[in-house]
């Protein structure tokens, strides 16, 4: 079982995976189109914007998480 942190961790993970497969492979087929290096192109891009949207990601949810929860009873 993991932790609250561990647990907070794992979900940034998770959603920055997420998010930076969906938007690289928008931005790759905005760029490139459908063709014979798209799979490779895309996994590429993916891995660079894995990289900075999972520490960004550390960075900015928690106090995003404070300011929704100050909405909320």
């Amino acid at each position: 079982m993991l932790s609250r942190r561990g647990a907070n961790v794992l979900f940034v993970l998770v959603l920055s995976g997420a998010m930076a497969a969906i938007m690289s492979l928008a931005m790759t087929l905005v760029h490139f189109g459908v063709d014979g290096h798209l799979v490779s192109r895309w996994l590429r891009s993916m891995l660079i914007a894995w990289l900075i949207a999972f520490p960004s990601a550390l960075l900015i949810v928690p106090p995003i998480r404070r300011f929704t929860d100050s909405f909320v009873k």
